[in-house]
């Protein structure tokens, strides 16, 4: 027998350990790479230059076939595959990141009689295709479709010679058919298995009719060589897969091998090998043992896998361990992502935690609704009847193609849950209530799977992910609000370190102003947190990310690479011992903790007037009421019961009303500011980045928030477009006085912001500035400073822009509220009473909806009109606006 085979030392459970046999291990690891690697990769190589279409092999042979003989690996490299992982408990968050399967495997579908061939069911397939595959495929299946260009996997084009699952030569129906009805969920295309033969048998004849002229298909699957008996050789299927799959698909089966990143298909685009140890989801060819030795010998006809004839034993051992990755791939990254959220969560059983606003539900109302009545479809909409659509354009398309036609298939795109079932609790089983919560997006569920590129997100709150998550089905780039598109994408990584998400720059105030923080050297964030991992901002135009690197450079700007959570109460005492104000100082902590930081989107709003609100994503994209209120037709959802957005609706553009929620919580102050008289929104001028950030986490908003006011009105001396970037800032320091201006952007003489990204409603008109309001499309002229000081109009001050003494005053000193501080002379602060925790809260959420939970902790505030307080606080301070 061959060195290194089945019955050598190394497939023996008494061989010696390779730290026995120094050199022999090192020869066989020399001979491995020199023989096997290096000629493996040279081939794929040179298969990467020409894609062709494989030539059919004949049935193989002991006799014909090429004797391959694989180096044996050492003990100590053995993938082990003998046991699956144990899994334990399962924890309800692990169905977000590997939610069942719930539709046929392509070898699990079922091939039912054929409709007898004609003009009618031909067109019948291209009116089916119009409504069900053109959002991405195209009206004519060339690829082309409106989602195409964010889908992270291409579409198919189905006029170009498509792959054959089970036999040589052009796909046949039946394997057509199978592949509708199976689908690739892992990589965007859903299943159609829900629709009736007939129509996916329609569906067939259509793909089948752009097919170029070729030779008609195989009747029957290519044959296979006989299976030995007995169990298969496992470690000599892993030898093999080392030698002949590895290149590509990486030593462990994860699509990550050298070759991995550069492979194309026939058409240029790009082709990455699929990661073996998710299994049947990405063996689109069927995942039984038949099935892979099969895809082993045809190849993958357009892909520079070529078909490989591999001697009987060695064809069914290493098929066998294909399989066998994806079986224990699975069960190990379970297991992994359980002890994560059981690690990471230690609050999951946190004493004292209640359901958050519990009074929104109507008892008698959800038991009118555990089940779909009697002649109602089984779907989502079975029971919500009279749901709103939750978005429009574009996103409800991309949500209605996901969701394969089904009724109500949209929903569970973004909530999970089983739309087949009738019963409430069977419905609901692994539904995410809030897609929008950061406790699901962070994982790569809910918004993640298309409002992130693949593989962006790598931790959460400073521990690291099992394994990168994200882009799961789309990488959405918009340019609704940045004609460039540059500020666009990578959303959910973005927002997790934001000033919306951590609130930095308030836990600096407040951490400083007791000296628990160096406001030179930020320490604290809401949470944990690790910086961004890359040397550069994710998103922003060229001039941006050189204006942000010029400017973390000289100090003016500053990114943390790591943040601790904000101190409890009685953390923030130990930290001040020895200080005779320790107590005072650790209440304000513990204030700002039950006050201050309940505006993270992390965690939901207060359950009060003008206060209620979602978490994460839907904190702003989802339009709550004043009071709470929900205004559909959805019958199952109480109207009277304070606790509920407005409607089931998403919005682009959130209104003011909304940004009020957590901004001033004042109704009073809802149209003082001029923008907002005059008919403007916060969108109008804040940008992508001023809200979801740029990846990077800055310690206060002067660092993140991009936009000046002299990016619109100019100064005395220059128009907008006339002034360098960074102007006002020390970014610009430097900057010769009759240095070009920043210009305009593109035909559209879009203007820029004050750090270089341009803005869609923000126009450049002979010499005017045109801003249209994205809320109400209405087109405002920006009053431009004039050339001198303006004089005062009867009655008001002129403004002072311009005029010597103010070079450094803020525009906001004089065109906004103040907001004054009081809570060191009149807050009254008692240990006596306990008070709700906003960050213990947030961390508190329910597994099973990803809803908040309220945590309450002694220590309570109220306020005084005289000036007292049960707790010495330090005299209070002032500080200038930087803005």
């Amino acid at each position: 027998m061959p060195e290194g085979g089945p019955g050598s030392a190394e497939h023996s459970p008494r061989s010696s350990s390779p730290l026995e046999r120094p050199a022999v291990l090192v020869s066989a690891l020399l001979g491995f790479t020199l023989l096997v690697v290096v000629p493996s990769a040279l081939l794929t190589h040179c298969a990467l230059r020409s894609v062709r279409k494989p030539t059919p092999p004949a049935t193989p042979s002991a006799a014909a076939s090429p004797q391959l003989t694989p180096p044996a690996l050492a003990r100590s490299e053995r993938y082990e595959l003998g046991a699956v992982a144990s899994v334990g408990t399962p924890s309800a968050q692990t169905g977000w990141v590997l939610p069942p399967r719930t539709s046929p495997s392509w070898d699990q579908v079922q091939l039912p009689p054929r409709p007898a061939a004609g003009a009618a069911l031909l067109h019948s397939g291209r009116a089916l295709a119009q409504r069900l595959c053109a959002s991405c495929h195209g009206a004519e299946g060339r690829g082309d479709g409106v989602l195409a260009a964010d889908l992270v996997r291409p579409p198919r084009d189905l006029s170009a010679p498509l792959r054959t699952r089970d036999r040589s030569g052009p796909p046949s129906g039946d394997e057509v058919f199978r592949s509708l009805s199976a689908g690739a969920p892992r990589q965007g295309m859903p299943s159609f298995a829900h629709l009736p033969a007939e129509e996916r048998w329609a569906l067939s004849t259509w793909v089948l009719s752009l097919q170029p002229d070729s030779a008609p298909a195989e009747r029957r699957p290519q044959p296979l060589p006989p299976r030995p008996t007995g169990e298969p050789d496992l470690h000599l299927g892993q030898d093999v897969f080392r030698a002949s799959c590895s290149a590509c698909h990486g030593a462990a089966g994860r699509g990550d091998g050298p070759l991995a990143g550069s492979l194309r298909d026939a058409s240029g685009a790009p082709c990455p090998p699929p990661d073996l140890t998710q299994g049947a989801e990405v063996l689109r060819g069927g995942a039984r043992v038949e099935d892979l030795a099969r895809t082993i010998l045809l190849g993958r006809a357009g892909t520079t896998m070529a078909g490989t004839p591999l001697p009987p034993a060695q064809l069914w051992a290493v098929a066998a361990y294909v399989q066998q990755l994806g079986v224990v791939g699975r069960s190990r990254r379970a297991r992994d992502w359980n002890a994560f959220f059981s690690s990471w969560r230690p609050l999951e059983q946190v004493e004292g935690a209640v359901a958050a606003d519990a009074s929104r539900f109507n008892a008698r109302l959800s038991r009118r609704w555990r089940k779909v009545p009697a002649g109602r479809p089984a779907s989502c909409l079975g029971c919500h009847e009279g749901l709103s659509e939750i978005a429009s354009g574009t996103m409800q398309r991309a949500l209605e193609a996901f969701g394969a036609g089904r009724p109500a298939g949209a929903c569970v795109v973004c909530h999970e849950g089983n739309p087949a079932a009738r019963t409430k609790s069977e419905a609901h089983a692994g539904l995410i209530g809030n897609p929008g919560s950061l406790w699901a997006t962070s994982v790569g569920a809910g918004c993640a799977k298309c409002h992130s590129a693949p593989g962006d997100l790598r931790s959460l709150h400073g521990e690291p992910l099992p394994e990168p998550a994200g882009g799961r089905l789309m990488h959405v780039r918009s340019r609704q609000t940045d004609p460039s598109g540059a500020t666009s994408g990578h959303y959910t990584y973005r927002v997790q370190r934001s000033l919306m998400a951590q609130e930095t720059g308030k836990v600096l105030l407040l951490t400083s102003s007791v000296d628990l923080a160096d406001p030179a050297q930020p320490t604290y964030s809401d949470f944990p947190l690790v910086g961004n991992h890359r040397p550069e901002p994710w998103v922003g135009s060229s001039a941006y990310r050189s204006l942000v690197s010029r400017g973390l450079e000289s100090g003016y700007l500053q990114r943390l690479d790591q943040t601790q959570g904000v101190p409890t109460f009685e953390r923030a005492v130990e930290l001040c011992t020895g200080d005779e104000f320790a107590l005072g100082r650790a209440a304000l902590v513990d204030y700002g903790r039950k006050n201050c930081f309940r505006c993270h989107v992390w965690g939901e709003g207060k359950a009060a007037r003008l206060e209620h609100r979602s978490s994460g994503c839907s904190a702003c994209h989802v339009v709550w009421g004043g009071s709470g209120v929900y205004e559909g037709r959805d019958r199952t959802i109480p109207r009277r019961r304070a606790g509920h957005p407005q409607r089931h609706r998403l919005v682009m553009t959130p209104p003011d009303s909304q940004c009020n929620h957590c901004h001033t919580r004042n109704p009073y102050t809802e149209h003082s500011e001029p923008h907002q008289i005059a008919g403007m929104g916060c969108v109008d001028c804040h940008t992508s980045i001023d809200m979801h950030g740029d990846g990077n986490v800055y310690p206060s908003m002067e660092h993140q928030v991009e936009v000046r006011c002299e990016d619109c009105h100019g100064t005395s001396e220059r128009r907008p477009w006339e002034l360098p970037l960074g102007y006002g800032t020390p970014l610009s320091e430097g900057a010769p006085r009759d240095a070009a201006g920043r210009g305009t952007y593109g035909e559209g003489r879009h203007l820029l912001s004050n750090r270089g990204n341009p803005r869609r409603n923000w126009t450049r008109v002979g010499d005017k500035v045109v801003i249209e309001s994205f809320l109400t499309g209405k087109k405002h002229e920006a009053p431009l400073l004039p050339r001198r000081p303006a004089p005062a109009a009867a009655g008001q001050p002129g403004c002072a822009a311009g005029t010597p003494g103010h070079e450094e005053v803020s525009c906001s000193l004089c065109h906004n509220r103040a907001a004054p501080r009081c809570t060191e002379c009149h807050m009254d602060y008692s240990r006596s009473r306990a008070g709700q925790d906003w960050l213990l809260s947030a961390l508190a959420y329910d597994p099973r909806s990803a809803r908040q939970r309220d945590v309450f902790t002694p220590g309570t505030v109220s306020f005084t009109a005289e000036a007292k307080g049960s707790v010495p606080f330090g005299p209070p301070d002032t500080r200038r606006d930087r803005a």
